[in-house]
């Protein structure tokens, strides 16, 4: 679950099924605390009742997913100057969201205050708008998250557990890696522990690892062993 600039769309999990659905967000971006939603993507108040705007939650979906539609409350709700606003305030402050809204920020200010009446038109905007934005930051968040991905294979000469798999089959202790690898200083001891623990493995470690084991290129590395419920060992 995080927070974004902009529309503050928050991702939570969803637990349960059917009636019983619900969407979990374990941080809450204002007080911190966990907090349970109906299920549905679309637009809450914050249940700590802290002064803010609320957020857009959006579920937990597998990469590659199609964007939901998002549920919002009922244009006539979207007409009352409280409900305006607190959707509002998902874009940011009366300047900003003027200029998505395609209006002046005095207007703004003035449906929030009861002073000029809120058309359906307007509500519907402004919903078209907050869904919007918040789709879009989504599809930037899944972007970054790419090209993490791809940074990460371009840069990666090993897995994790191949690594694990390799210390096994040369039966080497992390101490022992570090000093093969790097020399066995207090620095190359805490790199072997990175890999170890999930950090990226680069491929010059990969490299000297296969001359190690006396492998090719191309020749695959090998399994690591783990043992079954019965106590027995196996490969993976």
């Amino acid at each position: 679950m995080t927070a974004a600039r902009g529309p503050r769309v928050v991702r939570a999990v969803l637990v349960g099924e059917g009636d019983g659905a619900r969407y979990v967000v374990e941080r809450c971006p204002y007080c911190g605390r966990r907090h349970v939603h109906g299920a549905g993507d679309g637009h809450r108040v914050p249940h700590c009742l802290a002064p803010g705007d609320g957020y857009v939650l959006v579920g937990e979906r597998p990469p590659g997913a199609p964007s939901p539609q998002l549920r919002t409350p009922a244009f006539h709700d979207l007409t009352e100057p409280g409900r305006y606003r607190a959707f509002r305030e998902t874009l940011g402050d009366p300047k900003r969201a003027a200029r998505v809204l395609g209006c002046r920020p005095s207007t703004v200010r003035a449906r929030e205050r009861g002073y000029r009446r809120i058309t359906d038109a307007a509500a519907l905007k402004l919903h078209d708008s907050v869904h919007a934005a918040a789709l879009a930051e989504e599809e930037r968040r899944e972007a970054r998250r790419l090209r993490a991905v791809e940074r990460r294979a371009a840069r990666e000469g090993m897995t994790t557990a191949e690594f694990h798999a390799c210390l096994e089959a040369l039966d080497w202790t992390q101490a022992a890696a570090a000093r093969y690898l790097a020399g066995g200083d207090a620095v190359a001891r805490r790199w072997v522990r990175g890999w170890a623990s999930g950090r990226i493995v680069p491929k010059w470690v990969a490299r000297d690892m296969r001359t190690a084991l006396g492998l090719g290129a191309h020749d695959p590395w090998p399994s690591a062993a783990v043992k079954g419920q019965d106590g027995l060992e196996g490969d993976l």
